[in-house]
């Protein structure tokens, strides 16, 4: 019964990759964006200029227009890719946990039959009446704020 331990060895590299994995995607982010807006700025003056300039001064620059553009979108499919990665990474996760879970089931189940049932049975009445209480709140929350509007709204009537 040491499927708990064997997981969290299984998983302690984890924290780390996933955060090197964002991290690339977000350096690849403000890649993007720098470039973006170089571009843009690319544009606009290719924009400004363009009817003073002959036809090979308007090609040679939309050509490099088309050059940047490909490289951000370049970018953009390796930002994708890496997602791409992330989310495989993730799902390994998950199976190796649904593995260890059903190890487990079983275990419980050869020591103790029909357990596992009623733990899963307990388990979703428990869930159910959090979700109630979550949307208890949430519907004091909206009631709140539905009372500060009409309190403004009054206060606003008055004052003028």
């Amino acid at each position: 019964m040491l499927y708990i331990e064997d997981f969290l060895e299984l998983i302690e590299p984890f924290p780390q990759e996933l955060r090197e994995k964002l991290t690339e995607i977000r350096e690849i982010d403000l890649k993007i964006q720098f470039e973006t807006e170089k571009l843009e700025e690319k544009i606009d003056s290719f924009f400004h200029q363009c009817k003073k300039q002959k036809q090979e001064w308007k090609n040679e620059n939309s050509e490099e227009i088309k050059k940047e553009y490909s490289k951000i979108l370049e970018n953009a499919d390796d930002k994708i890719q890496i997602a791409s990665q992330l989310f495989e990474l993730i799902d390994k996760y998950l199976k190796k946990l649904d593995q260890e879970l059903q190890k487990f089931k079983l275990e419980l189940e050869a020591d103790h039959a029909g357990i596992t049932s009623k733990l899963e049975q307990e388990l979703s009445s428990k869930t159910l009446n959090e979700n109630n209480s979550l949307n208890k709140i949430n519907s004091y929350s909206n009631l709140s704020l539905t009372f500060n509007n009409l309190s403004s709204q009054i206060i606003r009537r008055r004052c003028t």
